[in-house]
């Protein structure tokens, strides 16, 4: 796979005087139209790493809708837009784990930690505007806030064709009654990141290694890199066979 071009898409905003997008139906839009002033028919081979998922199953979706289809879709540790997270009665099993575990250490230190992570998110709230940022700073917090407002409007839909998933290993913080497990933020693992319903294609899921941000960074990065190729060439042949 020496010789497979690939192109990385900026996202908008980030240099210049344009503003960010905020749906992912226009990001797949204009990104569909970059695409093909390079290669003007597909089949084409789509990927996206973390959020840029999304907008590579909302290229996928708007090639259907046109008449095409989508060679392969490739996820690279793509969240579904809304994570379901621990229920009451699983959060009450995950309080009795913890006091278990740590004692009334947990119940003293606990006030603490939430009123850390409520000045957090209301920072996170605030605008950039209101925030002392530098100049690329400043963009890049734009740029978060159009995908945060994209990922609240954006309704996912059952995409007929076959997806790829590359995740690292889940995060088994605990392990809660009927075999179901939630990470360090009571977030309810999957794993296939939740896509299933979604990928009536079916989906193929591969673990790699290192976590979410380091799974692309060497030395982890030559694991998933020799994944993808072998998926990529695989896509590669399934289109010579369709051709010949």
């Amino acid at each position: 796979m020496s010789d497979q071009p690939m192109y990385a898409i900026q996202a908008r905003g980030l240099h210049g005087d344009d503003r960010p997008h905020r749906r992912f139906e226009d990001m797949a839009r204009d990104y569909l139209e970059e695409i093909r002033k390079v290669q003007p028919e597909g089949p084409y081979l789509l990927g996206g790493f973390s959020g840029g998922g999304i907008t590579a199953f909302e290229m996928a979706q708007q090639l259907e809708a046109s008449g095409e289809k989508a060679a392969a879709v490739v996820l690279l540790d793509t969240p579904i837009t809304h994570t379901p997270s621990a229920n009451l009665l699983q959060r009450l099993w995950i309080v009795g784990t913890r006091l278990k575990r740590d004692g009334f250490q947990f119940l003293l230190e606990w006030p603490r930690k939430r009123l850390a992570w409520e000045l957090k998110r209301r920072q996170q709230k605030r605008s950039p505007q209101q925030r002392d940022l530098a100049p690329a700073e400043f963009r890049s917090e734009m740029i978060q806030d159009g995908f945060v407002e994209a990922l609240s409007h954006y309704e996912l839909r059952p995409y007929s064709g076959k997806m790829t998933l590359f995740r690292p290993p889940l995060d088994t913080t605990f392990r809660l009654p009927g075999g179901v497990i939630a990470d360090c933020y009571r977030e309810i693992q999957n794993p296939y990141n939740h896509w299933t319903p979604f990928a009536k294609g079916g989906i193929d899921c591969f673990e790699v290694t290192g976590d979410h941000d380091s799974m692309v960074l060497e030395l982890h990065v030559r694991v998933l890199g020799d994944k993808v190729c072998q998926v990529l060439s695989d896509a590669q042949d399934a289109i010579a066979k369709r051709k010949a």
